[in-house]
């Protein structure tokens, strides 16, 4: 699916989203260790995903969706914009009939929100 000149969203998109949902499902894990006074050895996946909190914290495109409990099955790739933005992001969205889809602000702000306090209320 071309979504802009420089992009097109495709099935890898998928697999990449799939990775992005791992990593946040374990920051939220590392999240409540941190909170519980534990401790993580350092080759653990928690500590990889660390990795990965900068940029799902800034990621305000498609982080809405990666907690959504959906079917990942029933998940398509889709476009996404923000406002009136010419960048896009490939992502998956829960399955519609319509070939464009619209969040009220709030309610995307809410989304977001929900996701970066999940991942790590200190550091988001």
């Amino acid at each position: 699916m071309e979504c802009t000149h420089h992009l097109r969203c495709s099935e890898a998109d998928r697999i990449r989203w799939f990775e992005l949902r791992e990593h946040v499902h374990n920051l939220i894990e590392l999240g409540n260790v941190a909170r519980e006074d534990g401790y993580i050895i350092e080759k653990n996946k928690l500590r990889h995903s660390l990795r990965y909190r900068d940029y799902l914290c800034t990621e305000y495109r498609s982080s809405g969706y990666l907690l959504q409990n959906d079917s990942s099955y029933h998940l398509q790739v889709a476009c996404m914009w923000v406002g009136g933005e010419m960048n896009a992001t490939c992502g998956l969205i829960p399955s519609t009939e319509k070939p464009f889809g619209y969040h009220e602000p709030e309610e995307w702000r809410r989304m977001l929100f929900v996701s970066s306090y999940q991942l790590n209320e200190k550091n988001c």
